[in-house]
């Protein structure tokens, strides 16, 4: 007997882009099953069509649950990407898959930015004033550092890929670690970032052991919840150097800058 397929009631879609805009992608995949274990289980049919490199991912879902968005973003997003990725592979170009629109199910579309909620706010080093000067003196500091160009701009794609998230948080706060120490990987070069930025071992470890796995090649789960204290604590590393970086590398003072443990 055929497997029985649960209905899936909702539809919404997401649409996009693949850039450079010289690319020219068509593709079509009738449709790709996936089903969800978490919040609750569910399943989704989506179906991805690109044509002229303009996307348009459709997602038939069975269960409407309040944060249903940012899973069936994700998962459109990865879909998409393979399809981009294998087109890419083909024809020897270099390609970014980009979703940043959906049809909600009454018809209407609306801009996407998808991003942790907690990251909001823990940029310290950058304040709320254009007249400040202080995001010209940031831009500086990062523009003239391509070490800091390069550990800004992985942070930054973890919340575009989420796949990302844990390659890209470990490989930031490596970076910071060597721009603080210079090359080397001993305790020597990890207690000079910690005295720095005032921040402990088990705070950093936690973000190397759950990306150890994913950066050898081996994607296991990591829950979501430790996904994102793993980018949040990457956040606060990054607003931190910078600081580091303003006050002439002089070590962040406990008083301003209070132990970042556990």
């Amino acid at each position: 007997m055929p497997a029985v397929i649960p209905p899936r009631p909702f539809r919404i879609s997401f649409s996009g882009r693949v850039y450079p805009s010289g690319l020219h992608l068509n593709i079509k995949i009738p449709f790709v099953d996936f089903r969800y274990d978490q919040p609750e289980p569910f399943d989704a049919r989506f179906r991805i069509s690109i044509v002229e490199s303009a996307i348009n991912v459709s997602c038939e879902f069975s269960v409407l649950f309040p944060d249903y968005l940012y899973p069936l973003w994700h998962k459109a997003q990865e879909f998409a990407a393979a399809a981009v990725n294998v087109g890419a592979f083909q024809m020897g170009v270099g390609a970014i898959t980009v979703l940043d629109h959906w049809t909600d199910m009454l018809g209407k579309t609306s801009p996407l930015a998808l991003a942790g909620a907690n990251l909001a706010g823990l940029c310290t080093v950058v304040d709320q004033d254009p007249d400040s000067g202080k995001f010209d003196e940031v831009f500086k500091l990062v523009f003239f550092e391509p070490a800091l160009l390069i550990a800004l701009n992985d942070l930054i794609l973890s919340n575009i890929n989420p796949h990302h998230i844990l390659i890209n948080c470990h490989r930031c706060v490596e970076a910071i670690r060597t721009m603080i120490a210079g090359p080397g990987r001993g305790a020597k070069a990890w207690e000079a970032m910690h005295v720095a930025l005032n921040v402990d071992r088990a705070y950093l470890q936690f973000i190397n052991d759950r990306a150890r796995d994913p950066r050898h090649g081996n994607q296991v789960h990591v829950p979501n919840d430790e996904t994102n204290e793993a980018r949040v604590r990457a956040w606060k590393i990054m607003d931190r150097f910078l600081h580091y970086r303003l006050a002439g590398n002089q070590p962040l003072l406990p008083s301003l800058f209070p132990l970042l443990k556990g």
